[in-house]
């Protein structure tokens, strides 16, 4: 078959542009990056990990195909040739430009300055003279013509030429055109060194250990650093980024892709996937459950909630460079209600013509804000809209709520080309309106596009303009919204909001709003007071755990068997810390190989428990019958079980098993506790005994076993080998309900629904329980699901 010429080359055209397509996505593309750490200061105490940060970070980016220009203790005119080394290799190319610095910094009139070597300022004067203007690098890449810029400043450690600078730390700055800004710390406040053994200061260490992750997409990576920096400092250091990149990069690929903006359907099917997640955690109190949470989904549609309860459950303690009378730690973020708040608003709806509308702050208990609004619209009834104590809006009670809240803003600083996705489930209370919307899912992609000045009858304000974009689904009713809401860090309140609400193709409803006035209530000597003293003894709790961790860790690193079995077993419970197994298979094995008994109890509870492959029951033998020989009760509890499975190459052997089990009780280990008190108190092997059963749960529960706690609850809520009490049960059935364990998730449920237990007689609190069972396959929890959805309740 002949082809025409024209033809021809028009595949070979076509063909030709494919292949400049694929090149121009190819992980091939120009990639160089700047790395200066700068330790050794001439005129100041020099820091001990900046040219290790360098080195390390230098290694890291070659290893994921950039070109490296690394300079360890540089003067300012090596970093000089060094900036204008990489913007002559990037030159022309379209291609991707960063910068790493790890060293001192510091700000001068909002402008950010890095400090070579040997810099020695006496005077401000000195400062532009002696230092290098971060400036200077985006200039350099802007004359490069880089498609993409990533700057990151691990370069706020405590600054030794305060007297001389005209701010503290370094300046926050809208990132210009196509750049990626990243700062190890908020702006004005102190990032941590480190020390000589930890080898990196720690951001950068998260950094190198993030980078390394497969699908490692650039706003994934700094977000999981920010939460593993702030957990790890407990909240002494949060670092922040600002950004205006339109397109993704991920740093093991190399490509620069454009970001199409997600649609309704795949923001829906994120949030569903999400919720399942946070479901099992929205009312704990243990800040790691949110760190993990974050972990798993750092970009979701349910991540700023996480953040939000994370202010909540884990004050902020920054700490500010020269921190005086004058410290503000996050000069952009939202205010929050007080009680006795006042305002008012000015609405224009399509529905009715313009009214004014009052709101006041009336209530501030449980964790929960009730406002308050009265208008014409609403008659002698104020409106109340209920609100939790970081400003998301809950619901109306009595009329619908929101899981989770919906936040006006993100938590922390407010930043120019910051966005977030959206995502919340409305349920509703009146049962007309359940049975005619069902559930409304809510998801949306939010952006502060500007900073300007806006002026409403309250006054002129300069203000972030932050524009939403959002898709409400309801059984017989799906709504496009539109939002754009300019809001200030002083007031909980926008200052101005306007919204498009479109059903279909043809209705459209358009609303407006404008603050009239706003009263700021006097915060409460009193409520100050007591905050601050449970904040010193919160910040002092978390100092002595972290004191700990960091001495027990010490020990581990230094071949203490023992300490490593300690640490593998709090990476296995998650105590003070998200459940890692990866890390707690590794310091087992360790501690066994090392001979310490209550490592190779642990080992063999991972073999057996399916954490190293499959379960390995014949792996499981030899470490448990090892570490039962020499005295420890998890290993003769796991020999127990082998016995009466007859696993492991074991016989099957009911006597021994018992024997095992005794052994092992008699050590205190808590699940043999937990074993033996069901074995008394069903006569199991042995003649059935339930005030020594008791006895086993309470010694199991005082251990923070959850299934002891659990079992304990039950004794006392059936009388069994104790006085019945339910008071008791409820507080045993809520710990083990927070620990995971479903059947007292379902009897927690049971109790708010009649109010028993002292609890209050709440049947959505009881909802809330049933299904957090339910969704962990309890059986009567599903049933409790469904007769409670025929009642009415959601």
């Amino acid at each position: 078959m002949k082809h025409s010429p024209a033809l021809l080359r028009g595949l070979a055209l076509a063909v030709a542009l494919l292949a400049a397509s694929a090149t121009a996505q190819a992980p091939g593309d120009a990639r160089v990056a700047l790395v200066i750490g700068n330790s050794a200061y001439a005129s100041a105490p020099a820091l001990a990990n900046p040219a290790n940060d360098a080195r390390a970070m230098g290694e890291t980016l070659r290893g994921l195909g950039f070109t490296v220009v690394e300079l360890r203790d540089g003067s300012k005119a090596q970093m000089a040739e060094s900036i204008a080394k990489v913007r002559d290799a990037l030159k022309g190319r379209q291609g991707i430009g960063m910068l790493y610095y790890a060293g001192h910094g510091l700000q001068m009139d909002a402008r950010n300055y890095m400090v070579p070597v040997d810099a020695r300022m006496a005077r401000t004067a000195d400062v532009p003279q002696q230092t290098v203007d971060v400036s200077s690098v985006i200039e350099a890449f802007k004359a490069a013509g880089n498609r993409m810029n990533i700057l990151v400043l691990d370069a706020c450690r405590d600054n030794p030429f305060g007297g001389i600078t005209t701010g503290r730390g370094l300046a926050p700055l809208d990132a210009p055109s196509g750049t990626f800004l990243a700062y190890a710390t908020a702006p004005g406040n102190v990032a941590e060194d480190g020390d000589v053994k930890s080898g990196n200061g720690l951001y950068t260490q998260f950094l190198l250990q993030e980078l390394k992750k497969p699908q490692a997409r650039i706003e994934d990576v700094f977000k999981r650093v920010r939460f593993a920096v702030r957990k790890a400092s407990n909240g002494r250091q949060i670092p922040w980024e600002s950004t205006s990149l339109e397109e993704d990069f991920q740093f093991n690929d190399g490509r620069v892709v454009a970001v199409a903006k997600p649609s309704a359907e795949i923001l829906l099917a994120a949030f569903t996937q999400e919720q399942q997640d946070w479901s099992r955690i929205k009312d704990s109190r243990n800040a790691d459950d949110f760190y993990a949470f974050l972990a798993r989904h750092p970009s979701g549609t349910i991540a700023e909630a996480a953040n939000a309860k994370l202010d909540e459950l884990v004050a902020s303690h920054l700490v500010v460079q020269g921190a005086g009378a004058d410290r503000k730690d996050l000069p952009y973020s939202i205010a929050r209600y007080r009680l006795g708040d006042e305002f008012e608003v000015r609405i224009v709806s399509g529905f009715s013509s313009s009214f004014n509308q009052t709101g006041r702050v009336t209530s501030a208990r449980d964790g929960k804000v009730l406002v308050e609004l009265s208008s014409p619209a609403t008659g002698a009834q104020p409106m109340k809209m209920l609100y939790d104590t970081q400003g998301g809006f809950i619901g109306m009670p009595d009329s619908f709520t929101h899981t989770p809240p919906a936040y006006l803003a993100p938590s922390g600083l407010l930043q120019v080309g910051q966005s977030w996705k959206t995502g919340s489930e409305q349920a509703y209370q009146n049962k007309a309106l359940a049975d005619s919307l069902g559930k409304t899912t809510s998801v949306g992609q939010d952006r502060v596009v500007a900073r300007e000045q806006v002026t409403v009858p309250a006054g002129t304000f300069d203000a972030f303009r932050i524009e939403s974009e959002s898709t409400s689904v309801s059984k017989n009713l799906n709504l496009k919204i539109s939002a754009t809401r300019w809001v200030v860090p002083d007031l909980p309140e926008p200052v101005k909001a306007e919204n498009v609400v479109s059903e279909g193709l043809f209705k459209t409803t358009r609303t407006s709003r404008e603050l009239v006035r706003y009263t700021r209530a006097a915060e409460s000597a009193d409520v100050m007071r007591v905050s601050q003293e449970q904040a010193r003894r919160d910040a002092q709790a978390r100092e002595n755990q972290r004191q700990a961790w960091t001495q027990l860790l010490a020990r581990a690193q230094a071949g203490d068997a023992g300490a490593m079995a300690d640490v593998a077993r709090r990476f296995e419970e998650g105590k003070g810390m998200a459940v890692d197994m990866a890390q707690a298979v590794a310091w087992y094995r360790k501690s066994a190989q090392g001979g310490s008994p209550a490592g190779m109890g642990g080992l063999g509870a991972m073999y057996y428990n399916g954490q190293i492959g499959a379960k390995d029951a014949a792996q499981a033998q030899p470490w448990w019958n090892k570490g039962a020989q020499a005295g420890d009760g998890r290993s003769m509890a796991g020999l127990a079980l082998l016995y009466e499975t007859g696993e492991g190459g074991m016989p099957q052997d009911a006597a021994l098993s018992l024997e095992w089990l005794g052994k092992a009780a008699a050590t205190g280990d808590a699940r043999a506790l937990y074993r033996m008190g069901l074995r008394l108190r069903e006569g199991q092997g042995v003649e059935k005994d339930l005030p020594k059963s008791f006895e086993m749960f309470r010694r199991s529960a005082g251990q923070e076993f959850p299934a002891g706690q659990y079992m304990l609850g039950w004794s006392y809520f059936k009388g069994l080998g104790v006085a019945q009490d339910e008071e008791k049960a409820a507080a045993e059935f809520a710990k083990a309900a927070e620990g995971g364990i479903a059947h007292a998730m379902n009897d927690l449920g049971t109790l708010y629904q009649r109010g028993g237990g002292g609890l209050p007689n709440d049947p959505q609190k009881a909802m809330e329980w049933f299904r957090k069972a339910a969704a962990l396959g309890q059986v009567n929890a599903i049933e409790n699901v469904k007769k409670m959805e025929a009642r009415g309740f959601r």
